[in-house]
């Protein structure tokens, strides 16, 4: 998968889940942005704001450099697909 279907994937899921609850009320994504937040807290940052806040392209920007940003989104996006695949809530 790559970078712009793994995005696609994390977008589809989370909009998913927000059109099933509010956010905060979502207890699958809550599940799993906890544990992305647990385990490695940029990972969440980028989840969330990408995802859920839906920032502005350039929110990044007081965080990372360019290549810093695309390089941990990916990495974020892999895991964050990891934890949906996850059985804990299938």
């Amino acid at each position: 998968m790559n970078f712009k279907e793994r995005s696609e994937t994390v977008r589809v899921y989370v909009e998913g889940q927000i059109g099933k609850h509010q956010v905060n009320e979502s207890p699958e994504l809550n599940y799993y942005l906890n544990i992305l937040k647990e385990e490695n807290y940029e990972y969440y940052r980028i989840i969330k704001s990408e995802y859920i806040d839906k920032l502005p392209k350039d929110w990044y920007q007081s965080y990372y450099a360019r290549s810093t940003y695309y390089r941990t989104k990916g990495k974020s996006m892999k895991r964050f697909i990891k934890l949906i695949e996850s059985p804990c809530f299938h």
